[in-house]
């Protein structure tokens, strides 16, 4: 298909209401609603215990055998089937989402954008979480996780205490950095700072392996078997 070709498609796609009635038309009997987003990241999830569908712009003019695979996933929501994984396989591999997460990050870049912001964490804060992250991601992930992730310590994060920046595209998955709060490496806060890594880390996970940049089932699979609570980091007890 060619380019405008394409594009064409995607702009004059599906309503979410087309889309919803024919994923029932093809078997989605237990959903009940479909969004459409516009973002550079998550390229579809399912929210309210199953019964939304929310799924990047781009799949306005996906063509059938794309929609039956989100059929199997809205069907099949447990990961480790085989039909699941299948499934997942088809819409991260269909040209059309590409095609549509580029443009979108094509016009992002295209604007000014900020000078990167340098970590302003001491020489001996940097090696210390350098050397958590490493002992984590053999501890808790097995060795799975990146090793040249940027982790960043920031004095500016207010009412954050990590997060992890996804880059890259749904085929290509890409981690821009890690941001801690610097509060965190204050005395007392060790286990704060532990389990705030950890969330992003399990953040990192869902992402580069799941495709799920947010705080979702993919993301909380990954804080549990990593050990930390499957919960916002605002809600971490810090000294101050």
């Amino acid at each position: 298909m060619k380019p405008r070709a394409l594009q064409l498609e995607l702009t004059f796609g599906r309503s979410e209401s087309e889309m919803l009635r024919l994923l029932r038309r093809e078997g989605a009997s237990r959903l009940e609603g479909v969004a459409f987003r516009r973002n550079r990241s998550t390229i579809w999830s399912l929210t309210q215990n199953g019964r939304v569908l929310n799924l990047h712009e781009g799949y306005r003019g996906a063509p059938l055998s794309v929609v039956r695979a989100f059929v199997a996933i809205a069907n099949h929501g447990h990961r480790s089937s085989g039909r699941y994984r299948e499934a997942c396989r088809v819409v991260r591999s269909w040209p059309g989402i590409d095609h549509a997460l580029g443009r979108l990050r094509a016009h992002s870049t295209s604007r000014r954008r900020p000078r990167p912001v340098p970590c302003q964490g001491t020489p001996q804060e940097r090696i210390r979480v350098r050397a958590l992250y490493r002992r984590l991601n053999g501890t808790r992930f097995e060795d799975r996780l990146p090793t040249d992730i940027p982790i960043r310590i920031s004095r500016r994060m207010k009412t954050r205490l990590g997060h992890m920046a996804p880059e890259g595209t749904s085929r290509n998955p890409t981690v821009g950095e890690i941001a801690l709060n610097r509060m965190l490496f204050r005395g007392g806060n060790e286990a704060a700072l532990e389990e705030t890594l950890l969330h992003e880390m399990a953040h990192v996970a869902a992402y580069l392996f799941d495709g799920d940049s947010g705080h979702g089932p993919a993301w909380k699979t990954w804080a549990l078997r990593a050990g930390c609570g499957p919960t916002p980091c605002i809600a971490i007890p810090v000294r101050a």
